[in-house]
């Protein structure tokens, strides 16, 4: 809980804030927001004080875009809960997604939202006779496959070692990709992709 008291004016404009209890980096958060209160007018006293309670009640998860949920729990305490995003999303110019097109079909490019995967690729090693290097070879004709025939599938999108907060991703994906791994999966029945 974070507490500001609150100079107002006759107007009912707040003129100055101060902390009176409460840690950075919500102090900070909890004076920007008392500094946008408006209140009743009071033109009976030049000035008067007010003490604003703010309680940060944790961190939710949604796959809406994130944004802070307040309620007042009594006329001079406000509830705050971080709403926050579990989906990256796809760059905006004016709210819209810019088209684009797949270099292989040429056709204009759908938005999907897919799996986020965290983690370190496997790699296998090992001489030709060995199932590892079989596998390599395997995973080795995959990634051909897809730069020449479906490099705009994208059933999900590797995230890296370091996991964050977004579990999805918003991503462009060709049809016709898509259409064409299907394809190299259904000619290549052993080809384990989770592998």
């Amino acid at each position: 809980m974070v507490t500001v008291r609150v100079t107002l004016d006759q107007e009912g404009n707040v003129t100055s804030s101060e902390v009176e209890a409460g840690r950075p980096p919500l102090t900070g958060y909890a004076m920007t927001a008392a500094q946008k209160w408006t209140f009743i007018p009071d033109y009976k006293r030049e000035t008067r004080e007010v003490l604003l309670s703010f309680v940060f009640a944790g961190i939710r998860e949604t796959e809406e875009r994130s944004h802070v949920e307040g309620s007042l729990i009594e006329p001079l305490t406000m509830r705050l809960v971080y709403v926050e995003s579990t989906v990256r999303r796809l760059p905006r110019d004016g709210g819209e997604i810019a088209e684009k097109r797949c270099p292989v079909h040429q056709e204009v490019m759908k938005v999907d939202l897919v799996p986020i995967h965290y983690g370190y690729p496997g790699i296998y090693v090992g001489d030709e006779s060995s199932r590892e290097s079989r596998r390599l070879s395997e995973r080795e004709a995959f990634w051909e496959a897809q730069q020449k025939l479906f490099p705009e599938s994208n059933w999900s999108v590797g995230g890296g070692c370091v996991v964050h907060s977004e579990k999805k991703t918003e991503v462009y994906y060709c049809r016709a990709c898509r259409e064409a791994e299907l394809a190299w999966l259904r000619h290549h029945p052993d080809f384990d992709r989770q592998e």
